[in-house]
């Protein structure tokens, strides 16, 4: 006939689970009671410790511009659990290197890096970052001769290739063209 205070729980929950409450029976069938409530005691009461799974929450590459599929084999991930961001295996648009992922499509929201962790809360969408190549101007020197002469299509992007024009400057006294050269 005296009533009892439910103790909350001091037990260390499961892997990725979380305490719900108290319940007569261990599989949860039996009579329900909650931390902190008082209840009138009639009989000796063993109470079991309820658990339930923690939320899973994926972790999606998008190749934002670029080509292929990316996923994480270990996705999903259960909440506060650490996860690596993978490394870029998208083919980079035209032109472009990768840079990072970021939570923005734009790049204006958290900045991630491969192979670090991170302890994950929520769905998280890691959009590819790419940047333009370093672009190289071809110059073309008369080295003596005479005339202007550029490249219409210069700059080039790193690592594109580019067609040698012919030469148009007019050549030094008793001399002819014979080729171009970097010095």
């Amino acid at each position: 006939g005296s009533s009892f205070t439910v103790r909350s729980n001091t037990f260390t929950a499961p892997a990725n689970k979380h305490f719900t409450g108290w319940n007569t029976a261990s599989d949860g069938s039996g009579t329900s009671y909650t931390a902190g409530t008082s209840y009138t005691i009639s009989g000796n009461v063993t109470l079991y410790a309820q658990w339930a799974f923690n939320a899973q929450y994926a972790v999606t590459y998008n190749a934002n511009g670029g080509s292929g599929t990316m996923t994480d084999p270990s996705s999903p991930y259960y909440e506060n659990t650490r996860f690596t961001v993978r490394s870029n295996s998208f083919t980079a648009p035209t032109n472009k290197h990768f840079t990072g992922w970021n939570t923005a499509t734009d790049g204006s929201g958290t900045n991630y890096n491969a192979g670090s962790s991170y302890t994950i809360t929520g769905d998280v969408t890691l959009y590819a970052q790419w940047a333009f190549n370093a672009q190289y101007t071809v110059t073309y020197y008369a080295n003596g001769g005479t005339g202007t002469m550029t490249d219409p299509t210069s700059p080039y992007y790193a690592n594109s290739s580019f067609t040698v024009l012919e030469n148009t400057f007019t050549a030094p006294t008793n001399k002819h063209f014979t080729r171009w050269n970097t010095d």
